[in-house]
């Protein structure tokens, strides 16, 4: 019995019904913006770096072990971007480079893309550098924890470089090179000036864009389908055990 029933459901679900989906991370939002098919998760760092170089890997490489310290409470396999506008100078000879980079560039935002903080609240779904007024604080680091502090980012609000990090083999503190993070306004990424030459500062991590796999529930129609399943299977047994009409010269007990 036991068995047959086994492979009823298995039969049943060979026939389309599929088991729930797993979900696209330990931490999906509650919500999603319509039309959405892709999210970003925003966190500031609770480690800090001395922002002095114009390497952006440098960056990303801190970011990135911040998110992994964080264990299952962010997802895995996830790419982490620094939010950083850097100044990077290379010499061949005599030949002097500038390498420019902005955060809109290394960490790319754009509309339609909702950006959500690691308690999940949403904080832009027009891109980070928009300039517009973000709906929730960024101020929420790896752990989902508060982290309400200055943070090193070398940009300005459209996530060019603006004193950026790293310039001329330096870091000086100046004008939108800090954001803030208990902002909602442009000041987020580029607050006002503030002293500390060198000191070590949080930074901004953004993930990848993160595919949107809501997990599914059996619909109506399928646990009919089920219960239509079972019951038909019921009927079978009940005939295969007896419940076929009886014909002349048939045997059935025998009283010894």
């Amino acid at each position: 019995m036991r068995q047959s029933i086994a492979v009823l459901f298995v039969s049943l679900i060979a026939l389309g019904i599929q088991t729930p989906a797993a979900k696209a991370s330990q931490l999906p939002p509650a919500t999603y913006p319509a039309g959405a098919t892709e999210y970003e998760i925003l966190f500031v760092t609770s480690g800090t770096i001395n922002p002095n170089s114009g390497n952006p890997s440098t960056y990303n490489a801190f970011v990135t072990a911040q998110a992994n310290a964080a264990g299952s409470i962010l997802p895995s396999g996830v790419t982490w971007n620094a939010v950083v506008s850097t100044q990077m100078i290379t010499q061949a000879g005599i030949i002097k480079t500038i390498h420019n980079y902005s955060a809109s560039g290394l960490a790319p935002s754009t509309a339609g893309i909702p950006v959500y903080n690691t308690a999940g609240q949403l904080i832009t779904n027009l891109g980070l550098y928009s300039g517009g007024q973000l709906n929730s604080l960024p101020e929420y680091n790896q752990y989902g924890n508060l982290e309400e502090t200055a943070v090193a980012t070398g940009s300005n609000a459209a996530g060019t470089g603006s004193n950026p990090l790293g310039a001329s083999g330096n870091w000086n503190v100046g004008q939108s090179s800090l954001g803030n993070s208990s902002s909602t306004t442009a000041k987020w990424i580029s607050s006002e000036a503030e002293n500390g030459l060198n000191d070590a500062f949080a930074i901004y991590a953004l993930s990848a864009p993160i595919k949107i796999r809501p997990s599914v529930t059996p619909e109506p129609t399928t646990l009919t389908l089920i219960g239509t399943g079972l019951m038909a299977y019921c009927g079978y047994r009940r005939l295969k055990r007896g419940g076929k009409p009886k014909q002349s010269g048939d045997q059935t007990d025998q009283v010894v």
